[in-house]
């Protein structure tokens, strides 16, 4: 039994992937996808190559994954809740949901709106570096994956202008913010574009864009738990997340949300 998360791709058959099974995998095994193959032709460190023979973004749409803690199958349900009512169809690369803005509806963005408050759209393809759990002691030594954004013009004419006018920036998820603060040290401002970064935001972080966040509940160990510390402030962080276990708040991707002012 194997199970493949796609973390990026090579060509149009072959990705780099992590693996999960219940048999150590080698160099040169076959692994079936219900009617689909494909075969693992290289190895690097936790990462395999693996070559397909299907083209993975023509089938990727017939399949509705979820994350294994979910513990149960997809639903219809899911295909249109587990996406945000902006997300972009035809912007193909990210390996979960951004969700925090999971909580966004239709009407809530036309309510914000109608008072006044404009919405910026950035690109986040959203990869492997948002979930890797901290494993070193020494937390400057844990190394984060590369992840992609983008900004159009106008989000970025958007950004800049409520920055230069005093006004708040609110963003939506911490991939929203690791994209914001990198962008802003690159460059000093916002600027259009396609960009990675390998960012890591943890307490004792200058933050330039960012002036309050709306986020989920994160895991212990992970950088999104340590970036919003930096945010708010570790005892402050901790103190909320105590509350949202006596009062059972959901974690994870379909999990409550909280505004950090």
């Amino acid at each position: 039994k194997v199970e493949l998360l796609l973390l990026k791709p090579k060509s149009n058959f072959v990705w780099e992937v992590i693996t999960k099974s219940s048999k150590p995998l080698k160099i040169g095994d076959e692994i079936f996808l219900k009617d689909l193959k494909c075969k693992i032709i290289d190895k690097n460190l936790a990462e395999f190559n693996i070559k397909l023979d299907f083209n993975v973004l023509e089938e990727i749409d017939s399949y509705m994954p979820l994350p294994p803690y979910l513990k149960r199958e997809a639903s219809d349900m899911d295909r249109e809740r587990y996406q945000t009512v902006y997300s972009d169809s035809t912007k193909k690369g990210a390996i979960a949901s951004p969700t925090a803005g999971l909580h966004f509806t239709e009407k809530l963005l036309k309510d914000l709106n109608t008072k006044g408050i404009k919405t910026a759209y950035i690109t986040l393809y959203v990869g492997i570096g948002t979930f890797s759990p901290v494993r070193c002691e020494d937390i400057t030594k844990h190394e984060m994956h590369l992840e992609t954004y983008e900004i159009s013009n106008s989000s970025a004419n958007i950004i800049n202008s409520a920055m230069r006018n005093g006004k708040k920036i609110t963003a939506v998820g911490t991939t929203s913010v690791r994209a914001l603060e990198d962008n802003f040290l690159k460059f000093g401002e916002i600027k259009e574009g396609k960009f990675s970064t390998d960012i890591f935001i943890y307490p004792g972080f200058s933050f330039s864009v960012t002036d309050s966040l709306i986020t989920n509940f994160h895991l212990p160990r992970s950088t999104l738990l340590m970036l919003v510390s930096a945010f708010a402030g570790r005892e402050k962080i901790l103190k909320c997340y105590e509350e949202a276990k006596n009062k059972d708040f959901r974690f994870f991707s379909y999990g409550d949300s909280m505004l950090i002012l």
